[in-house]
């Protein structure tokens, strides 16, 4: 089966008890626990973070069982990994109505077990969990269960009677290999498939076509089938299953149709003779090792030791020495670089969104890797046994570490955990026999077992043996603490705890815009457009939006730009306002948006006077009311603006642009007209170095205030202290918990940032370099935030930055 891709987790097995199966989350997703086990009757169990109870193991002397519905005063949700595992006395087993899950290995090798009642209620069968139940002859699936896991009844040799339900959509390689029920459906078609899926194929012989019904081509489903000489893929078929087509010597073309999303693991792995593949544009996931040991594969890898296809890079291992991945790529895909022993380094772009599941595997001659912010994630065993890796830097956009993600990296000596990660899975650092000590922030609330200051040894009890002086730095009543406490290691206080951060970022101005939106929002009929490359028309805009519930994304002058039109796809956009001065949103990108059939209302004035005025009045129209607050800034910078853009949106009010000295311009004078009598309050923002103290008083004639009573200045020395001023000016509307941290030099990721702020309730705060001004550190202090969120990458807002404000607010 899938001799590479678990190689590197074997040992992993061991250092869990389990020299028979995997543990559980290598291929599920299991809830995260928060209380250790505890005992009750024949039970042990823990507490699940959502409140309900995981079973763990049972104790019991077997016979006929039935599975409570509450522990401990808790509903039991979970039958959890190996529980009843060889549980040789076990002869029925009664599932309960409460139970969602049963866990991988459940009942692994319950060899007397005759009788398997599970109550509407399960959606999961986790892999191998009844594998080896040699004496169950029938089992009933209930309809609430959608997926069955691999192996899940693998030699159970006597299962002839399977009732499976329509609702099942997802069925695991091998799930019923080994068992009668499978032999009978063989015998009166080769080709077995259930509820859409092929489950098996092996023994077809020739040449196949397999039927339109078929919507996936399940795991292992011609797993060594070395008669097959060539086989039809319909194009109903969206999926091609792990170890598919393994093994299938006599294989020599396949033409993947464009229906097909994903290409499993080892899909079409030891497919010697494979030399033709067409594999089409709509596939967007391919497993690791699909096709290792194809004769394609190998002429890719004489054309260029980089395989990449639809922007997957999927094999490496010919590389040698220093290597640039080039800009194209968009994922590191499974096994990418597994084994590459001569890779020294390697420089990934900005372009990776995302590393697989032992992507680096054994790279033991790999000494650094930077890993840059576009990178979200990183898969099970990423960088296990990379020997002779020192230094890694993890960018603050992962949110989780899997399990064994540097397991083996025995050179490691310091690693920082960047604030945003929120969970650091099993053996993430596991045999990191050189890493003394770890600080991890307050972001962190899950932390799996010997994920730290653990190394393998025969000699220890469970295997393992600490690192000796091992310390966890962290914070007081945190997921670290708590790791240290529990394994009895030195524990450093860093304080009370700091903010959690979390940075929207992307690669670009345009993609930044698109993070912030897919944030905030499921969906959005409406959508607001403006320039991404000046600042005017976006920040008058944020008020607009949040009077439509809206999101603010940006273009060019002459495109929508990639991001931008994915993102309008995702929200089932319909309706698009456009922003624009002086066609900086031109005629080219209508012409896009005219395409797209967007129903379309463009606001545009000629100068950013009149557009900020006419967006005034749009924003009056969606309110039907006039406003009885404005707020005016300059109109050559954006500091100030962007300062007061989520106070105004709150309060449903207009910015509207002043020049420093001279005439009110006409469109803005014919707007301060027609609200005239109507606003009551309205204020300033900046110093008279940028709207000098004679406008100012121009402005208040022309609306009938008073400065200095209803028309009031809110400022500072400079953009720091004047956004400073307005957040504690306007604390009564700013009620949110956190502050949104922007970059004060420049506006390109800020720009949507008003919308998020404006949707939280956050003040915005501008912040550049190492250090903080005095007005800066006293209004975190007193704001004392308990979220940071960051608009845009490390390059507009550095790492240290944000941990000086985070460390600034306790």
């Amino acid at each position: 089966m899938k001799k590479k891709l678990l190689s590197g987790l074997l040992a992993f097995a061991m250092l869990f008890g389990s020299a028979a199966a995997l543990p559980e989350g290598v291929f599920e997703t299991s809830s995260t626990i928060t209380a250790s086990a505890t005992q009750s009757g024949d039970y042990e169990y823990k507490v699940l973070k959502d409140g309900t109870a995981e079973i763990t193991k049972y104790n019991g002397k077997g016979g006929a069982v039935t599975i409570p519905s509450t522990i401990g005063g808790k509903k039991v949700t979970s039958i959890g990994y190996g529980a009843f595992r060889g549980c040789e006395n076990l002869t029925s087993v009664t599932i309960p109505s409460s139970v969602t899950s049963i866990g991988y290995d459940a009942f692994y090798y319950c060899i007397s077990l005759t009788s398997v009642t599970m109550h509407n209620g399960v959606k999961s069968i986790g892999g191998f969990a009844f594998r080896g139940c040699g004496n169950l002859t029938s089992v009933t699936i209930p309809s609430s269960v959608t997926s069955i896991g691999d192996h899940a009844f693998f030699e159970c040799t006597n299962l002839t009677s399977v009732t499976m339900p329509s609702s099942v959509k997802s069925i695991g390689g091998f799930a019923f290999s080994g068992t009668k029920w499978l032999e009978n459906q063989q015998k009166k078609n080769p080709l077995v498939i259930v509820n859409g899926i092929l489950i098996d194929g092996k023994t077809c012989k020739g040449k196949v076509i397999i039927p339109s019904s078929v919507t996936s081509i399940g795991g292992g489903a011609f797993y060594n089938c070395t008669s097959l000489t060539s086989v039809t893929i319909p194009n109903s078929v969206k999926s091609i299953g792990d170890y598919a087509f393994e093994g299938c010597e006599k294989l020599t073309s396949i033409t993947i149709p464009n229906s097909v999303t994903s290409i499993g693991g080892e899909a079409f792995f030891g497919c010697s003779n494979l030399e033709s593949v067409i594999i089409p544009k709509s596939v967007t996931s391919i497993g690791g090792d699909a096709f290792s040991g194809t004769k394609w594969l190998e002429n890719q890898q004489k054309k260029n030791p980089l395989v990449i296809v639809n922007g997957i890079l999927i094999d490496g291992t010919k590389c040698s020495g220093k290597v640039t991945i080039p800009s194209s790529v968009t994922r590191i895909g499974d096994a990418a670089f597994s084994g590459c022993e001569s890779l020294k380094s390697v420089t990934i772009p900005n372009s990776v969104k995302s590393i697989g599941y032992e992507a680096f595997y054994k790279c033991t001659s790999i000494t650094s890797v930077t890993i840059p912010n576009s990178v979200t994630s990183i898969g099970v065993a990423a960088f296990c046994t990379c020997e002779s890796l020192t230094s890694i830097t993890i960018p603050s956009s992962i949110k989780s570490l899997s399990d064994s993600a540097f397991s083996g990296c025995t050179s490691l000596t310091s690693i920082t955990i960047p604030s945003g990660v929120k969970s650091i899975g099993d053996g993430a650092f596991w045999e990191c026999k050189s890493l003394q000590s770890v600080t991890i922030p307050s972001s962190v609330t899950s932390i799996g077992d010997r994920t730290f200051g653990y190394y393998f040894s025969y000699d220890n009890p469970g295997y393992k043996k600490k690192v000796e002086g091992f310390t966890i730095k962290g914070y007081k009543g945190t997921a670290a603490e708590k790791y240290a406490k529990d394994n009895d290691f030195k524990f450093v206080s860093l304080g009370t705890i700091e903010p959690t951060t979390t940075r929207l970022a992307g690669a670009n101005r345009y993609e930044t815009a698109s993070v912030i939106s897919t944030e905030i929002f499921k969906q959005s009929d409406t959508v607001i457009v403006a320039t991404g490359l000046t600042f005017n028309d976006a920040l008058v805009a944020v008020p607009l939006a949040k009077a439509y519930n809206a999101p603010l994304l940006l273009a060019t002058e002459k495109h929508i730009t990639a991001q931008t039109e994915a993102e309008l796809k995702r929200l089932k956009a319909k309706n698009v306002i456009v922003v624009s001065t002086n066609g900086a949103i031109g005629a080219k990108a209508k012409a896009e948006f005219k395409a797209a059939k967007y129903n379309m209302t463009y606001i545009e004035g000629k100068t950013c006077f009149e557009t900020a005025a006419k967006v005034a009045k749009a924003l009056q129209d969606k309110t039907k009311k006039a406003p009885d607050t404005i707020f005016f800034a300059t109109d050559s910078a954006f500091a100030d603006a962007l300062s007061a853009s989520p106070v105004a949106a709150i309060k449903g009010a207009p910015i509207i642009y002043l020049k420093n000295t001279g005439s009110i311009d006409k469109a803005t004078a014919d707007y301060l007209k027609s609200v005239k009598g109507k606003v009551k309050n309205a204020y300033v923002i900046g110093g008279d170095g940028v709207i000098s103290n004679a406008m100012m008083k121009n402005v208040a004639t022309a609306l009938g205030l008073t400065v200095n009573k209803t028309f009031v200045r809110v400022a500072g020395v400079n953009r720091y202290e004047t956004c400073t001023a307005v957040n504690n000016k306007f604390k009564s509307v700013l009620t949110g918990t956190g502050i949104c941290v922007a970059k004060g030099l420049d506006f390109p990721d800020a720009l949507a940032g008003g919308v998020y702020a404006a949707a939280t309730k956050q003040a915005l705060f501008l912040a550049d370099g190492k250090k903080l001004q005095d007005c800066q550190n006293t209004y975190l202090k007193s704001k004392n935030a308990s979220k940071i969120t960051v608009f845009g990458g490390t390059g507009a807002v550095p790492d240290e930055l944000v941990k000086t404000i985070a460390q600034a607010s306790v």
